[in-house]
């Protein structure tokens, strides 16, 4: 009798263990999950502040533009106009806030990994539901005509969304879920992943444009002290210190890529006194001075450069994370979420944000 109870309490026991090894097979560490939700939030907010660097070069870049056309408009000869198309004239000033546009952008991948985790922890139903709401108002509020072609292909799947929330079926809605998003989520991932991805270009370019403005006018005022020096040397004998003085002022010219080289007047007569000297080494100190200005605005580009690398690989990296959490939704393979991969990126950027930040104020 007592060895009955004893196998039967085996059995008891054995069956508990199975149950609880299965159950804790088909889900994934919460705490592992919590930590790549925070290494996706931590990328979105490293992202957002290559975002809101775009915005202030953007908004010098329009006010620069903007600047320019006044003076054309003023300068303008009195030609009356060949054509004009006012509707195209008023629609290229009225768009839509860029930084806006691309935030949004952001949230909506961020919501797509939301229901992504949920799927693979094992959340209810109506966890993932919530979660799908969130993703569904994310890309109904989009303007998906800002993406080519997205809102043909995503918009149908968010009316599939829609009808799965209005059912309260609880396997057969999480299949429907894993369903939709197998057929949505890569259209998700092409669209604003390359969206994001594609701004780099636009990004490095604004700031570039601004930077060789502000490198431009070094060189102009570079150009305006070569030639206060020139009327002044010019009215003096070259000596060996002179030429010694003007030679120095040409390497620095190079150094900005001016081409023309400064030239001393062996014509001259006169020497030049100590007085003569102190003003046309002040000069030459200018110069220096504005070399060195030069010299801060080529290292901020640079770390531009460095900063604009490292936000791609990290969209790289978030694209890769989702495309790798989906194929394990879609296949039901328990994986953990690729926090290492993440981490590191977002890491790096932050890095490069710092160091470009630095640069800019120098």
């Amino acid at each position: 009798m007592i060895d009955q109870l004893m196998t039967q309490k085996k059995q008891y026991f054995i069956v508990l263990f199975i149950i609880f090894a299965f159950f804790s097979c088909t889900t994934l560490p919460t705490k592992e999950f919590s930590s790549y939700k925070e290494a996706f939030k931590n990328a979105r907010t490293a992202g957002e502040q290559v975002l809101l660097d775009y915005s202030v070069a953007l908004k010098e870049h329009q006010e620069n533009t903007a600047e320019r056309l006044s003076k054309e408009k003023v300068n303008r000869t009195i030609e009356r106009p060949d054509t004009f198309d006012p509707i195209k004239s008023a629609s290229d000033k009225v768009k839509m806030d860029d930084i806006q546009i691309r935030i949004q952008a952001w949230g909506v991948i961020e919501r797509y990994n939301d229901v992504l985790s949920r799927l693979a922890e094992g959340k209810s139903v109506n966890e993932v539901a919530a979660a799908a709401d969130g993703l569904v108002t994310s890309l109904s509020n989009f303007p998906l005509e800002e993406i080519s072609d997205a809102a043909g292909e995503i918009l149908p799947y968010v009316g599939i969304l829609k009808a799965i929330l209005s059912k309260a079926e609880q396997e057969r809605t999480r299949q429907a879920f894993i369903s939709t998003i197998k057929k949505m989520g890569p259209e998700i991932e092409k669209r604003f992943i390359s969206f994001l991805r594609e701004d780099a270009r636009r990004f490095y370019n604004i700031r570039k444009g601004l930077n060789d403005r502000a490198y431009a006018g070094i060189q102009d005022q570079v150009t305006d002290l070569s030639q206060d020096y020139l009327s002044l040397a010019k009215n003096y004998k070259p000596d060996t210190k002179l030429q010694a003085l003007t030679d120095q002022i040409n390497q620095l010219r190079t150094y900005l890529k001016l081409k023309e080289q400064l030239k001393l007047n062996n014509g001259a007569l006169n020497s030049y006194d100590s007085i003569a000297y102190i003003q046309l080494t002040q000069i030459k100190g200018q110069v220096e001075e504005k070399v060195t200005e030069a010299k801060l605005k080529t290292n901020e580009l640079f770390a531009y450069q460095d900063m604009i690398v490292a936000y791609v690989e990290l969209i790289n990296k978030v694209s890769s994370s989702l495309v790798a959490l989906r194929v394990a939704v879609e296949n039901n393979i328990l994986t953990s979420p690729s926090v290492e991969d993440l981490v590191p990126v977002f890491i790096e950027l932050r890095k490069a944000i710092q160091i470009y930040q630095d640069n800019k104020r120098r």
